[in-house]
């Protein structure tokens, strides 16, 4: 074990010269590490609950030191592993032995149980089938157990799992969060091994392993993008809850052990470390949630306490964190996900002396405190990742596609089980950031607010989840305050969905423009307006102009209707002439946590709203037209929009009330056509290459977005003739060039490689 150990230390330094680190690490240093993590792994405040959570396990631990009440033939839990509650049980009452703040502080009763019950495990050698928990949970735990309960000899027995995490693994096959978590599980081991000197060497490597993994990667990596989102397992998403928010977590935890020392992070890689927190991870939140379609796979996590009140058996609390606050959370209102719990505080400990600290400081107590803050309005395309916020004062809205370069899902270790579509055009509505919460287990899951999907009997699985056709027209344009996207959204093998979709989000506004919607089989077609908690009444308006409210529990189909409204959101319906049927529901909607991830099968019920279109199961091409308007305390017709045209070859809008704006997605090359709105308040234009361009006017100045979805092909010239205009262009941030020609003005725009769109002033 000793020369595995030492390869694998060769092994990760060679890899990580190119990272910087400040000094070498010293024996001072290591002191300071290993009292921080020591006290990290102990609570701060007493902890209700916990000694009759230790006394039970006092009673049920046998002469052999095993649990008699813990099954330890759970086969299927690769994520939700009750074995693994022995360790949990070991390392609870390593805590409550170690801690002042428990009633059993110095029981050496408590100690010899851990000691023992660890031991056992060790001996056993009990490992489970997810690679995750031999690697990285069940040597983490062990880890921070020994430390408490310093027996070298112990430590020594225990070589074969702690080995498991191995640095070299780390550097030559782990990426993103994965290399971060390992990385740091060898920093708990150069505290507790019995070698001063292969200490402080396998300290310094463990921070270097962890840093390694803070740096821009290339688009179709895992970790940090170019755009300030997160990959992990290839090109997904995994910006929010997850993989992440763990990375992020992982890095402020060792960042807070390193304080004071020499193994403090370069303040250059630091920087990408906080703009990627500051410019991609903050845009993703509301309230003290994460938008749920940022979170991958994870958005399926669930709290669960045992009769003490403890956190148990989920693998992402108590086998992923070191601080006690992270690996046994409370969960306590207003403080109900892993953001609030885990996130919110490390962001308002971080070290001072580093970039941007008081920006992260900030952001955590925003996350404490939502209500004390004031958000920017800002809108951003996340380029890399399909993915667009777009942020208000008073609201924030996503939207989740995929394409060519990104993955649109994924279910592992049963989780996300019936996630397929989260990336299929998901538009959420968040005003505090809990319109969702808790919502998960109950929904039609071919429902997702957004989507467009086929609504067949069958129950998603995890081998259909990425039956998808990764299609190349999908990107988007935006210029900071206002967005618009678009997506060919082609789903299915055996049954197959087809639309032309097309978002423009404004101020308080998002404008959907959806063609050429088609599907095979004899299912009906629904594209979903909302799914989410039923937190106030639900207001119908008809053509005629009358209202009702439809009661608690209640669902009604609609021909013709105006708008809907709820939860100080409005749905206007009317925008196309072609006549849709509207489903609405306040009904309740049980289900169970067994239905989407590895959790038990109890019954859940919520009062729901649902609101969606019916385009009914006929196979010929349809269009559908309709906004949602946040923030609106009671509902009022819609003015000033127009739709201009809506076809596969071609998607427009007009905004004519307040700033005018026209935002018009041109497909093909083949077919471009002009797009006429002078008759509705804005301009005639001919785009003359394939792209989405953005026209806006306010205080007589001309602002002009333009972008391609076809991000492979940059660097590339687009070009469109503004009729009837003669504007003279002054600063731009692409080469461009504006003529004049009679009473048009050409401009060309050349866009460079990368994803960020141009823009000229005239």
């Amino acid at each position: 074990m000793a020369s595995a150990r030492l390869r694998g230390l060769s092994i990760a330094i060679l890899v990580c010269q190119c990272f910087p680190v400040a000094f070498a690490a010293s024996q001072p240093d290591l002191i300071k590490v290993r009292q921080a993590i020591y006290n990290d792994i102990l609570p701060t405040k007493s902890i209700p609950g916990l000694a009759d959570f230790v006394d039970n396990a006092l009673i049920h631990i046998n002469e052999t030191c095993f649990f008699d009440d813990v099954n330890y033939f759970d086969a299927e839990g690769r994520s939700w592993w009750m074995t693994s509650v022995h360790l949990q049980r070991a390392m609870l009452l390593a805590i409550a032995y170690s801690s002042p703040l428990t009633e059993h502080h110095g029981n050496q009763t408590v100690f010899d149980k851990s000691h023992c019950s660890l031991a056992a495990w060790i001996q056993r050698d009990i490992t489970n089938s997810n690679w995750w928990w031999n690697d990285i949970g069940i040597p983490h735990i062990i880890s921070k157990t020994l430390l408490l309960l310093n027996d070298s000899s112990l430590t020594a027995r225990a070589s074969v799992q702690l080995e498991r995490a191995s640095l070299a693994d780390a550097a030559n096959e782990f990426t993103g969060c994965n290399r971060v978590w390992i990385a740091m599980i060898n920093i708990i081991k150069a505290v507790i091994e019995e070698n001063p000197s292969g200490n402080v060497t396998r300290l310094q490597a463990g921070y270097d392993i962890a840093y390694s993994a803070v740096f821009t990667s290339a688009q179709h990596d895992d970790g940090i993008q170019a755009d300030h989102s997160f990959h992990q397992h290839g090109p997904q998403l995994y910006m929010g809850w997850g993989y992440g928010g763990i990375f992020t977590t992982n890095i402020l935890v060792i960042s807070n052990w390193a304080s004071n020392t020499t193994l403090q992070m370069a303040h250059s890689q630091w920087e990408t470390f906080s703009s990627y927190v500051l410019e991609g991870q903050q845009l993703a939140t509301r309230g003290s949630n994460f938008d749920f379609s940022a979170s991958g796979r994870l958005m399926t996590y669930f709290a669960e306490k045992d009769q003490f009140g403890i956190d148990h058996g989920h693998y992402h609390y108590f086998a992923a964190f070191t601080p006690f606050a992270q690996a046994v959370p409370s969960f306590n209102p207003p403080f109900t996900t892993p953001l609030g719990v885990i996130f919110a505080p490390l962001l308002r400990n971080v070290d001072p002396t580093l970039p941007r600290a008081d920006e992260l400081n900030t952001f955590g107590s925003c996350l404490y405190a939502p209500e004390t803050c004031t958000r920017p309005v800002l809108s951003r395309h996340f380029y890399d990742s399909d993915y667009v916020v777009h942020q208000h004062t008073d609201y924030t809205m996503t939207l989740r596609m995929f394409s060519n370069r990104t993955i649109n899902s994924e279910c592992v270790n049963s989780e996300n089980l019936q996630g397929r579509d989260l990336a299929d055009g998901t538009l959420t509505v968040y005003h505090d950031g809990n319109e969702y919460s808790g919502t998960y287990p109950v929904w039609d899951w071919k429902k997702i607010p957004g989507t467009t999907e086929l609504q067949s009997p069958t129950l998603y699985t995890c081998g259909t989840t990425q039956h998808v056709f990764h299609t190349v027209w999908v990107g988007a344009a935006s210029n900071n305050k206002t967005t618009m996207a678009t997506m060919d959204f082609d789903r299915g093998t055996e049954l197959h969905v087809y639309a032309a979709k097309s978002w423009i989000l404004l101020d308080n506004l998002a404008i959907v423009l959806i063609a050429n919607m088609s599907s095979t089989g004899d299912w009906p077609l629904s594209t979903t307006l909302n799914q989410c908690q039923l937190r106030s009444s639900v207001e119908i308006t008809q053509e005629d102009g009358t209202s009702h409210v439809l009661p608690p529990n209640k669902s009604i189909s609609l021909r013709n209707a105006q708008r809907l409204w709820h939860d100080n959101v409005t749905y206007h319906l009317s925008l196309s002439d072609q006549s849709s049927i509207v489903n609405v529901s306040t009904q309740n909607r049980t289900g169970s946590l067994a239905n989407i991830t590895q959790g038990n099968s109890n019954p859940i019920t919520k009062a729901m709203f649902l609101a969606y279109f019916d385009h009914g199961s006929s196979a010929t091409p349809r269009s559908l037209a309709y906004a949602i308007e946040p923030n609106t305390p009671d509902s009022k017709p819609l003015t000033g929009v127009s739709v201009l045209t809506n076809t596969l070859e071609a998607q427009a809008a007009c905004l004519s009330q307040g700033r005018v704006g026209m935002y018009a997605v041109a497909r093909s090359r083949s077919s471009l056509q002009p797009i006429n709105g002078s008759q509705a308040g804005c301009w005639d234009m001919l785009p003359h290459t394939p792209g989405i361009y953005m026209l806006e006017s306010q205080s007589g100045q001309v602002n002009i977005t333009i972008n391609t979805p076809l991000l492979e092909s940059r660097p590339q010239v687009l070009s469109l003739t503004v009729y009837n205009v003669q504007l003279e262009c002054k600063t731009s941030n692409v080469e461009y060039s504006a003529d004049t020609v009679g009473k048009d003005t050409l401009i060309s725009m050349t866009l460079p490689k990368g994803g960020y769109s141009g823009w000229v002033r005239c």
